[in-house]
């Protein structure tokens, strides 16, 4: 050996030297290479030059607006949403518009931003989950949810604890944006700054539409009077129950006419076409009873904290608490793992020989009758974390529901799995949106490949750290019912509905009548005297109505027909008195909304019409008010679409060709370039070269 080596000494010696001049010049040839790709001209935007890094950035700025909000369930494309950016060439003009205007800030911008989605989109949405979780009833009466949620934010304390958690989730989702589009904070941070800025710009045109002070004075008559009511609601749908068998002429009559509406879009509500639904089968992975199931060895608790003492820096009994906290919440990771590997081993074994085309099983047809079940799975799971873990688990909860199709809404209604979320590569999504994802009702999806028949491959975990395998049984689309008995219970309640209203309608001026000299409870007496069985309706003080809204309101209400009579009848009255020194015949209304199926029976008590003193200070509010309902946002995204923005911005991607043709740049004689204003971030070394005055 040592022969051969001093042979060819020289010639190993040369081969060697290459290798390492090779290695040495490659780094650099290919950063030259890449610098070369990256600076290269791909648009134009007023003559000026638009590089491949410009592109790339506003790509990855267009991606973190559109994903932002799904690591924390939000399925929400701000970019598409708030902005109307169609495309990361859209989302490159509307921003360089917004800069070339003057609309851009500092970095800070960014996290104003993040600040105004916590308090508009974060925050809604935690009260309305704190108002589930204190009044499970709300699952069955969506319609009183806004109402409950309003009242978490009532209370300040309540307030305070929701805002923060809000402030948590808003930070793991920057944090995860920046870590999905591999970019650093600062690049989210400037793509949210960016974000505001186009928002002021687009408010700034909006806004920009003067109003006469005679039409803004004529919009606070219409839209600042606020009236002041006590109300009492009839309700046929809840009385419906009491009423009469309905003749099956009318239960016929009503399934023909409706039989392929949706609910909520015919007459009174009415609508027979079944939703999309799906048969689901769940097993539950309980982390508390996991937690519970862990008996930590005092030697390997002390251990843990001698290793760890920059962590737990007092005495062992004082850290003792923490050290077993976290020592056992490493262990229930481990033990949630194994599970995980053991689910997903199994069910790669079971279908192992299922051939795979487009990503989805092609199934046998006797599939159904020997596919995996979660039985099964819950037995294995115990199996393998008493031998891999240690740790003997309670055999988690299987639920069937095989018995029932479930509804998108009646699924996110399901305690748990209803709340919980899955994460698929870097998207995350509601476990009830996932699974009406079902080939068998959504088509092939390019996100997630999910089919009757084959365990989901990912598990779902709720706020409490829950996990749920699961599996679609059977999914139906949209569509009516093949017949009449299919949906005749909801048929003959509504029957009776509108048989009850009819009878609310015919004494609905009685009813007024009575609460003019009885008041609100004299009316409750006679409601429930006069339909046996019937609780008493359900009365609300003090509600404020204008013209446009009804404060708290819900859907049972807040219609026009009452909005209207409320705003009529105080419109009678001589808004410099009191209206309670007003007779109750003057002030008391029976208003019937045929829509819901309700009759209201409202007394005015207070008015609060717009002041002298609030007109000055608000006439540009009513003003801006006004111009908002004349110019609809579908003005704005005209004025600021892809097609009028690359007009306007004389766009041309030199990348497409004959998609978008080259035209000279008109470029005037003289052409300053912008002044650079205080509030453009100093740090802006991607900022876009100021082009020509156009």
């Amino acid at each position: 050996m040592v022969k051969v080596i001093n042979k060819y000494r020289q010639y190993m010696l040369v081969a060697f030297g290459v290798v390492l001049m090779v290695a040495f010049i490659v780094p650099q040839a290919n950063q030259l290479f890449i610098g070369d790709q990256l600076s290269r001209k791909v648009a134009t935007v007023k003559g000026s030059s638009v590089t491949a890094a410009d592109m790339n950035r506003a790509r990855n700025e267009y991606d973190v607006l559109r994903s932002l909000l799904d690591p924390i369930g939000l399925r929400f494309d701000l970019a598409k949403e708030l902005f109307g950016a169609e495309n990361e060439r859209h989302w490159l003009l509307l921003s360089r518009a917004a800069q070339d205007g003057g609309f851009m800030a500092t970095l800070d911008d960014g996290k104003q931003f993040a600040k105004d989605l916590r308090d508009g989109l974060l925050v809604p949405q935690l009260a309305k989950g704190a108002a589930l979780q204190r009044n499970p009833f709300l699952r069955q009466a969506p319609q009183y949810l806004d109402m409950l949620a309003n009242q978490e934010l009532s209370d300040p304390v309540k307030r305070k604890a929701i805002e923060e958690e809000a402030g948590k989730r808003m930070d793991i989702a920057v944090a995860q944006a920046s870590r999905t589009a591999h970019v650093s904070d600062r690049d989210v941070q400037l793509a949210l700054a960016k974000a505001n800025a186009i928002g002021r710009m687009q408010t700034a045109w909006r806004e920009a539409h003067r109003v006469s002070d005679k039409r803004a004075l004529l919009e606070a008559d219409e839209s600042g009077d606020v009236v002041y009511v006590d109300q009492t609601l009839m309700l046929a749908k809840v009385i419906a129950p009491l009423g009469a068998p309905p003749s099956p002429e009318l239960v016929q009559k009503l399934f023909n006419e409706f039989k392929d509406v949706k609910r909520g879009d015919g007459d009174h509500g009415f609508g027979y076409r079944l939703p999309a639904r799906i048969k689901l089968e769940w097993m539950t992975i309980d982390r508390a009873a996991i937690a519970a199931s862990v008996v930590l060895d005092p030697v390997e608790v002390n251990k843990y904290w001698r290793q760890n003492r920059d962590k737990f820096p007092g005495d062992f009994a004082a850290e003792r608490t923490r050290v077993e906290d976290e020592l056992r919440e490493q262990r229930v990771e481990s033990i949630l793992s194994t599970i995980d590997k053991a689910v997903k081993a199994e069910t790669i074994r079971m279908l192992g020989k299922i051939e795979t085309k487009g990503g989805y099983r092609v199934l046998p047809p006797d599939w159904l009758s020997r596919m995996p079940r979660m039985e099964q799975l819950a037995q294995l799971t115990v199996t393998n974390a008493k031998e891999i873990g240690g740790v003997t688990i309670p055999l988690p909860q299987v639920v069937v529901k095989s018995d029932q199709f479930l509804t998108r809404a009646e699924l996110t209604g399901i305690a748990g799995i209803g709340d919980s979320v899955v994460r698929v590569g870097s998207k995350q999504f509601p476990l009830p949106e996932l699974a009406f994802r079902v080939r068998e009702i959504a088509g092939n999806d390019s996100d997630v490949t999910i089919q009757v028949g084959v365990p989901f491959d990912t598990y779902a975990q709720d706020s409490q750290g829950n996990r749920y395998y699961f599996i679609v049984l059977e999914a139906r689309k949209d569509e009516p019912p093949a017949n009449l008995e299919e949906v005749r219970a909801q048929v003959e309640i509504d029957a009776k509905a509108l048989d009850q209203f009819d009878k609310l309608s015919a004494q609905a001026e009685l009813m007024r009548t009575i609460a003019t000299t009885e008041g609100l409870d004299g009316v409750a007496r006679y409601f429930t005297q006069a339909f046996p069985g019937a609780s008493a309706p359900v009365q609300r003080r003090k509600i404020a109505v204008t013209a446009n809204n009804i404060q708290g309101a819900d859907s049972t209400f807040n219609q026009p027909e009452y909005r209207e009579a409320v705003m009529n009848a105080a419109k009678k009255l001589d808004p410099l008195k009191p209206i309670i020194d007003y007779p109750a015949d003057d002030r008391t209304l029976a208003i019937v909304m045929p829509k819901p199926l309700t009759v209201a029976i409202v007394q005015l008590i207070g008015r609060a019409p717009v002041s002298v003193e609030r007109m000055r200070n608000e006439a540009d509010s009513f003003g801006a008010i006004y111009a908002a309902k004349e110019l609809p946002m579908k003005s704005m995204r005209d004025a600021f679409g892809y097609s009028a923005m690359r007009d306007r911005m004389k766009f041309v991607d030199l990348t497409r060709g004959s998609d978008e043709e080259e035209s000279p740049a008109q470029t005037p004689a003289t052409s300053p370039a912008p002044v650079t204003t205080p509030s453009q971030p100093a740090e802006h070394a991607e900022s876009p070269t100021p082009s020509p005055a156009g």
